[in-house]
């Protein structure tokens, strides 16, 4: 499956989702639908998922090819995660969570510097979040094989 993902950041804050029945966060976005390019699949879901129409496409960070377990079924997911910048005032940094226009999914913003205590899916985002890359990155993730799915 082919995803997008917006790593947005603001003042030292990253926004991330989850499912209401899940225990783990992900960033904001979702699938790739047939005929879209990724950065237009990431705007469409950015603004389904949080109300944000006028959201900026930023550069490629990473390209990631995941293999993971999920509910019992394997899954190899392709994903394009970009620097999404939302504009002024959407989304203000509050506390708590929050939730958008999609049902079934939550929102908070969490303080880059906490990211690591949280179970965040893909798991090298806890990382990686914190030492965005200079130039884009190609990864290969196999969650099956290390044990941690």
């Amino acid at each position: 499956m082919l995803i997008a993902r917006a790593v947005v950041i603001r003042r030292g804050r990253v926004l991330l989702g989850r499912g209401e029945d899940e225990d783990f966060w992900t960033l904001p976005g979702g699938h790739i639908e047939p005929g879209e390019m990724s950065g237009q699949a990431l705007l469409r879901e950015v603004a389904e998922e949080l109300g944000v129409a006028d959201a900026r496409l930023g550069r490629l960070l990473w390209v990631v090819e995941n293999h993971f377990v999920y509910r019992g079924e394997r899954h190899h997911e392709v994903g394009f995660y970009y620097l999404v910048e939302l504009p002024a005032g959407a989304l203000s940094i509050c506390g708590g969570e929050f939730t958008g226009p999609e049902a079934g999914v939550c929102f908070r913003w969490f303080a880059l510097s906490e990211i690591a205590g949280f179970d965040i899916r893909p798991r090298f985002l806890s990382t990686g979040l914190g030492a965005l890359p200079d130039q884009l990155e190609h990864l290969w993730i196999d969650d099956i094989e290390a044990g941690t799915a």
